[in-house]
């Protein structure tokens, strides 16, 4: 595969279009190489509850109340301080990109899990029941997503 244009869309991500061997034009969505030297520890069980629960929170509070949600009520719902919110993620837009990464990553994820395990029908039906909801999550972050990815046409 050759990159033909690369781009990152989200912090840790990259967005490309590549070619196969015969020239075949591709879109992909990966993870980037950045930051993988760096030794990175692994959060205390403790932290990684909390840092779930903010996601699990904050997609939720998106969806209902768009790019306006409040953090200071985000943490509070999740039942922790507003500066533990702060340090797991110190910006608006490094939530939603987090909010964002985490969906689209549980949602390839059951795409797999599902056709391994369902029939085909079941697989699919359960696997769209799953991206509806992803959908609806994306629709309240919109605008913070394009402002992240810096553009203006749909994500």
């Amino acid at each position: 595969m050759h990159g033909i244009v690369s781009r990152q869309p989200l912090p840790g991500y990259r967005l490309g279009l590549e070619a196969d061997a015969d020239g075949t034009p591709r879109l992909s969505f990966a993870p980037s190489d950045e930051g993988k030297a760096a030794a990175v520890r692994k959060p205390r069980a403790d932290a990684e509850r909390n840092r779930i629960r903010l996601l699990e929170t904050a997609k939720a509070a998106f969806a209902e109340k768009g790019s306006g949600a409040s953090l200071d009520e985000i943490a509070r719902i999740a039942g922790v301080g507003a500066g533990t919110l702060y340090r797991h993620f110190p910006t608006r837009d490094a939530l939603v990109a987090a909010v964002y990464r985490n969906e689209t990553e549980q949602l390839v994820a059951a795409a797999g899990r599902l056709a391994e395990t369902q029939p085909p029908v079941t697989a699919l039906r359960e696997w769209l029941l799953l991206f509806v909801d992803y959908i609806a999550a994306k629709h309240g972050m919109y605008e913070l997503l394009n402002s992240i990815v810096g553009g203006t046409s749909d994500l």
